[in-house]
């Protein structure tokens, strides 16, 4: 009997341990946007003078981004195969803009909760470097992919998801600004730039979406 019961147990823990493994195998890109959201209502709190309530969300926010950008790792460790399926897919790849977003939302948080500027500019060059790197692998993938599909099957609203990467590296760049006084100028520009490409993506994919309509 008892002998059953500890079978029972390892046969129990196996099921939960496949049962996490499939989950962070198949974490839907987008996931992220919980440290959007919660990173929106936060800066909200602290705009209304609820500066304290903010700070609970701002820690809690923290909490959240590093769990799941340590799934995120897990699974370009264990499961990369999937995460390139994923990038490719038009239906779930534009999520990963999550993860741009995502940060430029935490940099600005510690900008405005811990006056670091130099840890908030530093999350400006990682939104950068990543919003580089999708906007590249995730147009190209799904452009060069074989089997495509059709756009009344691919296109949804997360291919909006784009547009709020880019301009969150406007706002998060313009929040910093004002500690980086050699190079102004070059940032305010550049930054223009981007939210000026960020309108021109919104009307592309806005008129793809109404063509699918």
């Amino acid at each position: 009997m008892r002998l059953f019961i500890a079978c029972k147990k390892l046969y129990n823990r196996n099921m939960q341990m496949k049962s996490i493994q499939q989950n962070i195998r198949d974490l839907h890109p987008a996931y992220f946007a919980l440290v959007m959201a919660t990173g929106i209502v936060s800066l909200a709190c602290r705009n209304m003078g609820l500066e304290r309530l903010g700070e609970i969300f701002f820690y809690l926010n923290l909490i959240q981004y590093v769990a799941l950008f340590g799934i995120l790792c897990l699974r370009l460790i264990y499961y990369r195969t999937q995460v390139i399926m994923d990038i490719t897919d038009p239906a779930k790849g534009l999520g990963f803009f999550t993860l741009v977003a995502a940060n430029s939302i935490i940099g600005i948080q510690v900008f405005f909760f811990t006056g670091s500027s130099s840890v908030a500019g530093a999350l400006w060059w990682v939104s950068l470097f990543l919003w580089c790197g999708l906007i590249y692998s995730i147009f190209v993938g799904m452009i060069t992919k074989e089997n495509k599909g059709s756009i009344e099957k691919a296109m949804n609203g997360g291919w909006l998801l784009s547009i709020v990467a880019t301009q969150s590296i406007t706002v998060l760049g313009s929040t910093v600004a004002s500690s980086m006084w050699e190079y102004q100028e070059e940032l305010f520009f550049a930054l223009t730039a981007f939210w000026l490409f960020g309108t021109m993506l919104y009307i592309w994919i806005i008129t793809l979406i109404f063509y699918r309509y």
